[in-house]
């Protein structure tokens, strides 16, 4: 039952025998008698790991809730966590989903691409505060700096 066997005889599995057993989610480590399971450690649940949560079956200080280590903002924007969503505090562009990091929030309206509703490259639509100078493209008045859209591009 505790999946160890030494020298052909079933023993108990403990949390240093450098093995995955018992209720263990990764070598020696979680489950309800074995500490807890740190970065990168298989985990079923945030109960398996140490300064971190479990995200995918991993466990990653990604997913704990708090703003820690090089995070730009709470479990997300470092090089070790998965990009902010848009909204998400950020330093560099590298830190969100959107790959568009404006005046330190996450945002599709700096990532050089034009997405979204937005009516040209990085302005206009309903979601970029960043309206789209002359000759741009756009869609409604409301899309220019000038508040004027004539046949599409922006006066």
């Amino acid at each position: 039952m505790s999946a160890t066997c030494t020298l052909g005889v079933c023993v108990a599995a403990t949390c240093s025998d450098l093995q995955r057993n018992g209720d263990e989610s990764d070598v020696d480590c979680g489950g309800r008698i074995c500490g807890r399971c740190g970065d990168g450690q298989q985990c079923a649940s945030n109960a398996d790991r140490a300064a971190a949560g479990c995200l995918d079956g991993v466990c990653s200080a990604c997913a704990n809730g708090m703003k820690d280590g090089a995070e730009s903002d709470t479990d997300c924007g470092s090089a070790f966590c998965a990009g902010g969503a848009d909204g998400c505090a950020c330093a560099a562009a590298g830190d969100c989903v959107s790959k568009g990091c404006l005046d330190g929030v996450c945002s599709p309206c700096a990532n050089g691409t034009i997405d979204g509703d937005e009516s040209d490259v990085d302005c206009g639509g309903s979601h970029c505060t960043t309206k789209c100078g002359g000759g741009k493209s756009c869609v409604t008045d409301l899309d220019c700096v000038s508040n004027a859209c004539v046949v599409s591009l922006c006066n």
